[in-house]
């Protein structure tokens, strides 16, 4: 496979950062809107903003990049270097946090808990698949319907460009 020659230096294009508490709350917002359907979703904000995209990136379990055009998020693209099991490194690298969100998730909304047993019924941790050491995982974009065709100062349009800074982020951490 050829190296992308892919290079941005589109101001609007930032990585994923979790302490960036705008953009978590934006990323959060769109996952939501956009993939209503996708577990990350369905859990719910609060799933969202405290564990997924705050503390997922801060182990590098979880990596992103977002598109920003007059300084409001039009989408993202999340991807992991830990397949299948990035979530569950996540909670044990910090179970007692994520109880505490468990927590809130529960007390906001009850029903929440039908979904964590889908879950877990759906994702079997004794299921030990081989995965080689330098393998990643494309999860999810999204991009704004009104912004699909929207197309920056070098003439590409925004999911071209998060997929591209993707492979890119994948080619340069020696995935490909």
């Amino acid at each position: 496979m050829s190296k992308m020659t892919f290079q941005s230096k589109d101001d609007n294009l930032k990585a994923l950062d979790p302490s960036n508490k705008f953009q978590i709350d934006n990323i959060a917002n769109l996952h939501i809107e956009l993939l209503p359907e996708s577990m990350p979703s369905r859990f719910g904000p609060i799933f969202l903003k405290n564990f997924y995209l705050s503390i997922l990136p801060k182990y590098n379990l979880l990596n992103g990049f977002t598109y920003k055009i007059n300084d409001r998020y039009a989408g993202f693209t999340l991807f992991t270097r830990k397949p299948n099991k990035f979530i569950y490194q996540g909670i044990f690298k910090r179970p007692f946090y994520f109880f505490y969100v468990l927590f809130q998730m529960i007390i906001h909304k009850p029903t929440i808990i039908f979904e964590l047993f889908k879950a877990l019924k759906n994702n079997n941790l004794n299921d030990e698949k081989i995965i080689p050491n330098k393998t990643g995982q494309f999860l999810t974009f999204g991009v704004l319907e009104k912004h699909l065709s929207y197309k920056n100062q070098y003439g590409n349009r925004i999911p071209n460009i998060l997929y591209d800074e993707m492979i890119n982020w994948f080619i340069k951490n020696n995935y490909l």
